[in-house]
């Protein structure tokens, strides 16, 4: 698979990332994620793993892909992607439903995050660090509101050096597997959280996210302004 520099480069760190998430499901710490849940996020790696092996570079977007299907009647990865994380997302709302493990109201907020949430990682994995950048932002938030989350940082910080090692020496790439999977999980651990508040935030950012995308160039938007830009090159290489 080819990165941004055009070199080829093994999209495998979703391998790791979906590792850690068993480890975390095997031997459970702030977070005691149910057989559900587990299954529910292999099921996003999978199809995301799918797209990485068979999918195109074309055509571009959520339109673009349903567009296509429907002017050309033939159906793409990327659709099969999109439209198979929406029905997974509302087959495991439906098993929390019926376990009484959350409310409609909290499902009807939660839809949104688990079928956005992995879709605009998936769009901001396009240099290095930006997915690692964000989504150690919403996990840290996510990780100090639960009781036993700051137990968590120290596994959590070696997950995070190793992830930047690799991924800054072009060693390595998440992949649709990888965005996706992470995307998923992040919104899995926000269903655990006291209130909606965090995650209505994050549904009103991935809104913002997923329809500017549609439009313009989020990378572009980045290289243009200043703060984000600078945030964005922290920690790469140069010649990147």
């Amino acid at each position: 698979m080819k990165n941004f520099n055009n070199k080829s480069v093994p999209y495998n760190f979703g391998v790791v990332l979906f590792f850690w998430i068993t480890l975390d499901y095997v031997r459970p710490t702030a977070i005691e994620l149910q057989a559900v849940d587990y299954w529910f996020l292999l099921s996003i790696w999978l199809i995301g793993w799918m797209d990485d092996q068979f999918g195109t570079s074309f055509p571009k977007g959520i339109t673009g892909h349903f567009r296509y299907c429907f002017n050309e009647r033939k159906m793409t990865t990327g659709f099969i992607k999109a439209f198979g994380g929406v029905i997974l997302s509302f087959l495991y709302l439906l098993l929390l439903l019926k376990s009484g493990e959350i409310s409609f109201s909290e499902a009807t907020i939660l839809s949104s995050l688990l079928i956005l949430l992995p879709h605009v990682l998936n769009l901001l994995d396009t240099r290095p660090l930006r997915v690692m950048k964000v989504g150690a932002l919403i996990y840290f938030v996510i990780l100090f509101q639960l009781q036993g989350g700051l137990l968590v940082v120290p596994g959590l910080l070696i997950l995070f050096l190793l992830w930047f090692k690799e991924e800054v020496r072009e060693r390595t790439m998440l992949g649709d597997n990888g965005a996706m999977v992470f995307g998923a999980y992040l919104a899995v651990l926000a269903r655990y959280l006291d209130g909606n508040s965090i995650v209505i935030t994050l549904v009103t950012i991935c809104v913002l996210l997923t329809i500017l995308a549609e439009k313009y160039s989020i990378s572009r938007i980045v290289a243009k302004t200043k703060l984000l830009r600078a945030i964005d090159l922290f920690g790469q290489r140069k010649e990147t």
